[in-house]
This record gives structure tokens, C-alpha cells and sequence, in this order.
């Protein structure tokens, strides 16, 4: 299987630090199924870019599992998708009205949505903590599923 990892573009006075984002690119690709990856597209994953050789794999994923086990099961049994809600809701800034129009959904259709998400999830969208656990679980999602 050929991958690729891809840095972004830097002067020829800084190559040593495009070919190290490609390199931290090419270790995280050990834990997607992508066949590539650019370090553009991290975001918030960077941070665990530069050490992701020493990136405990089972951790990572028990974590997104203990936050998205409940989501996904729901996923699964049900023709809503809970996970993809919340991307959406998070890709839109977390505003209800332009979430509901991505989704061409109600925005009480959506709210009952997030609160279904809340449920199963055992965190809460209304603090800090809850909202970025939910976040991280969906970044780390793309990655590792």
C-alpha cells in the first residue's frame, strides 16, 4: 500500500520544518485508514503530530470509544446519524439555525438531536469540558475510523 503524507508549503529557508510536518503527517497515517494525509488538514491533531510515533493507539481509541460507544450503537439501529450531526454542528460553529439548514432539518429537530448526542455521551454540550471531549472524539473520528 503506497501513503503519502504532505507538508505544508514553507520557503526553502524553512524546508527542514516542511519535511518534518511531513514526517509527523506520515506517523499519524499509522492510526487512519487514509491513503493521505496533509498536515494542513490536522488542526487540532498537530499537537499530537510531532509525537506521533509514541501515540498509545488502544488509548486514543478507547477514548474516542467511551465517548462515542453509546453514538455509535445508536448509529447503527437507527437512520439518524448522530455523529455526523455533531460534525456538522461543530463545522457550523455550533449555531442551531445554520446547522438545521446544513442538515435540512428543524432546529427542534436538531436540538433534540443534541440532546439525544448529550445523553449518550455523558457530557454536556453547555460546558467547556463536555463540548471539548465531544470535539476531540469527532477530529480524532476522521482519523481513526
Amino acid at each position: 500500500t503506497i501513503r503519502f503524507a504532505v507538508s505544508q508549503v514553507q520557503p526553502l529557508t524553512r524546508i527542514s520544518e516542511g519535511y518534518q510536518e511531513a514526517l509527523s503527517s506520515l506517523s499519524l497515517l499509522n492510526i487512519t485508514s487514509r491513503p493521505i494525509l496533509y498536515y494542513a488538514d490536522l488542526g487540532l491533531l498537530r499537537l499530537l503530530a510531532r509525537n506521533a510515533a509514541s501515540i498509545d493507539v488502544p488509548f486514543v481509541a478507547n477514548f474516542y470509544e467511551d465517548v462515542f460507544g453509546k453514538i455509535s450503537a445508536h448509529d447503527r439501529d437507527s437512520k439518524v446519524g448522530l455523529k455526523d450531526t455533531l460534525k456538522v454542528y461543530f463545522a457550523n460553529d455550533e449555531s442551531i439555525p445554520a446547522t438545521a439548514r446544513a442538515l435540512y432539518i428543524h432546529e427542534n429537530t436538531l436540538r433534540m438531536r443534541l440532546k439525544s448526542i448529550e445523553t449518550l455521551s455523558g457530557r454536556s454540550l453547555n460546558n467547556s469540558r463536555g463540548r471539548v471531549e465531544l470535539y476531540l472524539a469527532t477530529v480524532l473520528g476522521d482519523f481513526i475510523s
